[in-house]
């Protein structure tokens, strides 16, 4: 059974056209319209197809990219937790400097 692998908006005529690429056969394709796509009742719902800028990023990733950013995503997370504690101490360290001097002053 074809189904859908992304979506695109082409103008012709001053008019948008929404297309979609539909798999035929394993390795056949073909652009088919929208109203020609949902008539047919292919799969997944040609709204829900994602656009082809999206799913182009998503397969054509570049491996070093993607590597970068789990490796930032891992450090960024005990960095937050380490600033978060150092702003908290500081905060503390600032209000009982206030106390103190109330007191004394």
């Amino acid at each position: 059974m074809p189904r859908g692998m992304w979506r695109w908006v082409a103008e012709t005529g001053g008019k948008d056209r929404w297309f979609a690429r539909v798999e035929v056969k394993l390795g056949e394709w073909a652009d088919v319209e929208q109203a020609r796509y949902e008539m047919d009742g292919l799969q997944p719902p040609f709204w829900n197809l994602p656009l082809q800028q999206d799913y182009m990023a998503g397969v054509l990733r570049d491996p070093i990219r993607a590597e970068y950013d789990q490796a930032t995503r891992k450090m960024m997370e005990p960095a937050i937790l380490v600033m978060i504690g150092v702003g908290a101490c500081v905060f503390l360290a600032v209000i009982m400097l206030a106390i103190i001097g109330g007191r004394l002053g």
